[in-house]
């Protein structure tokens, strides 16, 4: 039989009074982080509880970006898009306070970005880019329109190699539109799109098979993307061979 002794259960006697008559101390007030994480990644972080939450205060650590580069005279109204192309890094972006779409390309692995292009195309929401390897595609949703549009970038070397943005062409305007910016992948000669649906929340995905020129009517998935200003991701991969036996 389990027992308890007098003095013990005295104190729990008086622990339990206080509990119920407020005379216990207020646990401590949660603690801020010095470094918390921003984006996606904090909104995850925040739903976890933050500081009190399983993953706790971030070392600051974790969140440095080294050799972060700004771009002096740029601004942008949303994020920008980044991908690697010929040995080049570029960056797309909308502009701030406009809705042109600008372009530029590092021929240094990112210590310094030049050959800015404005094609003349805008968009409300932030583009996208994508590689294949032999091809540079840029994706857009129209500025105030829903309208899905696709190209390619025109690229040009002189003799010294040195690379530069001529423009974009091969401009393709899909027959559906989107509530929000395009998704894009490009692979084999293949070009992916995925975007959530103008009229309702459902994922749509597409792909060309000749090289960005034409593109099917899409497949609406039974996927639903609610969350606000948030387009679909899509990545590109290289499986490893299969092996044989």
């Amino acid at each position: 039989m389990l027992g308890i002794g007098r003095n013990h259960a005295s104190a729990t006697l008086a622990f339990l009074a206080a509990m119920f008559l407020g005379a216990l101390p207020a646990p401590a007030a949660a603690q801020g982080c010095a470094t918390e994480p921003g984006g996606l990644i904090g909104e995850r972080w925040r739903a976890l509880d933050g500081a009190d939450g399983p993953l706790g205060c971030p070392e600051g650590s974790e969140f440095r970006i080294e050799g972060q580069k700004d771009l002096p005279g740029e601004t942008a109204g949303d994020a920008p898009a980044l991908a690697s192309h010929a040995g080049r890094l570029f960056i797309a972006w909308k502009g701030s306070g406009n809705d042109e779409i600008n372009l530029m390309l590092s021929n240094d692995g990112g210590a310094s970005f030049v050959a800015k292009s404005v094609p003349g195309e805008t968009t409300d929401r932030a583009p996208a880019l994508a590689s294949d390897g032999t091809a540079l595609f840029l994706a857009w949703k129209g500025s105030d329109n829903d309208d899905i549009n696709v190209a390619r970038v025109i690229l040009f070397a002189n003799t010294a190699g040195v690379m530069g943005i001529e423009g974009l062409t091969d401009k393709v305007t899909l027959p559906a539109t989107a509530n929000d910016a395009p998704a894009l992948a490009a692979h084999a000669g293949r070009v992916f799109l995925a975007w959530p649906g103008s009229n309702n929340e459902r994922i749509n995905l597409t792909v060309s098979l000749d090289g960005g020129r034409t593109f099917p009517v899409g497949v609406e998935l039974d996927e639903r993307s609610d969350a606000p200003r948030r387009a679909p991701p899509l990545a590109r991969h290289r499986a490893a061979p299969r092996s044989q036996g």
